[in-house]
């Protein structure tokens, strides 16, 4: 299955799941990837982000879920943010089939079989014609055509000579012309050295702005990401986003005993070079329904793809059991 029939299947089963409960959250959205999985593919990391985005939610509790272009550009500028060129374009081609868009460059599966092509343009063929008996007049009529050919040439070829050597006659009241002198050239003044353009600080700063702004959104990205793995209890696809240093935060056995665990209010408190600090709130689901939320705080180096959390912190509780 391709990129844009998985995507197309996608918005099938999402449209019916709409229609048969009138909004959705992201309990709904987490509930297909496992249907998701034997499709997927090497996409599966970019379809669980796009299933916990609010740009997704956002898209399908419109009147007319997944019809605002608008939404189809957030989800796609967020897989850019985080994943590497082939993901992002395979992708890019899911979302126009999610978005019911027009794939921008179809392979041989998002055609239509019965595509009907412009047909080449057919060139009218030589006609030949053939000498039958009793043509003597025809023949007899072929040297007088070529004698007729051959006189209209010279009479084109002697006007031809004729306007060539009439310029060269003189005529004998032609007036001797007065040679003009010649003026002298005024010196040519050097041309001036080029001003030095120095660099703008104010695009500098912009500059490193975008560069800050892109950095934060990395982080914030792979932090949700691994939230949303180990609230589906995926421990294998969630080891990507940390490193080892801190593997005890994450603790697969400590996170079972949730019915699911989310993160929000993620916000960057500073950044140093390719590292980015940032703050949240964590809450922790149990399966009779009683909630408790904590604060945390994340260090995240962007310099990777995806964004790996290389320091991870308790904060305090802000809301007990």
């Amino acid at each position: 299955m391709t990129p844009y029939q998985l995507g197309i299947s996608l918005r099938r089963e999402l449209l019916a799941l709409w229609q048969r409960q009138g909004s959705l959250d992201s309990r709904n959205l987490q509930a297909l990837i496992a249907d998701l999985a034997g499709g997927g593919g090497e996409l599966m990391p970019a379809l669980r982000q796009m299933m916990i985005s609010p740009a997704l939610l956002r898209a399908l509790n419109q009147p007319q879920p997944l019809s605002d272009p608008r939404d189809r550009d957030r989800l796609q500028a967020e897989i850019d943010a985080v994943y590497a060129l082939p993901i992002r374009t395979s992708m890019d081609e899911l979302l126009q089939g999610l978005f019911n868009q027009q794939v921008t460059n179809p392979g041989p599966s998002a055609e239509g079989a019965g595509t009907s092509r412009e047909a080449s343009p057919r060139w009218p063929q030589s006609i030949h014609v053939t000498g039958q008996a009793g043509s003597g007049t025809s023949h007899a009529a072929v040297p007088a055509l070529l004698a007729l050919i051959a006189g209209m040439m010279l009479m084109g070829l002697a006007g031809l000579v004729f306007a060539l050597l009439q310029p060269r006659q003189s005529s004998p009241q032609q007036r001797a012309v007065t040679p003009v002198p010649a003026q002298p050239t005024p010196p040519v003044a050097a041309p001036k050295p080029a001003a030095r353009i120095e660099p703008d600080p104010i695009a500098k700063q912009s500059s490193a702005v975008i560069d800050a702004t892109g950095s934060i959104d990395a982080a914030v990205t792979s932090i949700q990401l691994l939230y949303g793995a180990l609230s589906n209890k995926d421990f294998s696809g969630s080891n990507q986003y940390f490193s080892s240093a801190v593997g005890d935060q994450f603790d697969p056995t400590f996170f079972r005993q949730f019915e699911r665990v989310s993160i929000s209010d993620l916000h960057a408190t500073s950044t140093a070079g390719s590292t980015v600090n940032l703050d949240g709130t964590v809450s922790f689901i149990y399966p009779d329904g009683s909630i408790q939320t904590e604060s945390r705080s994340f260090s995240v180096d962007t310099s990777q793809s995806p964004g790996l959390i290389t320091g991870s912190e308790f904060g305090r509780v802000i809301k007990a059991r």
